[in-house]
């Protein structure tokens, strides 16, 4: 390990913290969209707000606390060249993170439309159940 970079321990708990943070917002932005979609309809208020909060969650606060980790993650460095070693070391964990997590949302909407799509044929008589 050199000199400026941090050891696998605080890598790992590096990613867990942002995975959490990634998962936080998602599952913020999750509810209250589905609050809304299925209390409300587009005419009220409250799914207006709702939805407003639910994005404010998922655009706003994500990325804040993805700033917090990172500033907590790179604090106490105070040389220029270890903290860009550190940057560099940390920046492909993020991108894997969200590579990963954003695979996981496109098998988990895929699998929804499949169901509902196999549910709707099931329901209409297409095919027998």
């Amino acid at each position: 390990m050199k000199d400026g970079q941090l050891p696998p321990k605080k890598l790992a708990q590096y990613a867990a913290l942002q995975t959490l943070a990634l998962l936080a917002c998602w599952t913020w932005f999750g509810a209250l969209w589905a609050v809304a979609f299925f209390n409300y309809t587009l005419g009220d208020l409250q799914w207006w707000v709702l939805v407003v909060a639910a994005c404010a969650g998922l655009y706003g606060l994500r990325p804040n606390l993805e700033r917090a980790i990172d500033t907590a993650w790179l604090s106490g460095v105070k040389n220029s060249n270890m903290l860009a070693e550190r940057v560099a070391q940390l920046r492909p964990i993020k991108r894997r993170i969200t590579m990963l997590f954003s695979v996981a949302v496109v098998a988990l909407f895929l699998a929804g439309v499949l169901l509902w799509i196999g549910l709707s044929l099931v329901a209409s008589g297409v095919v027998a159940s």
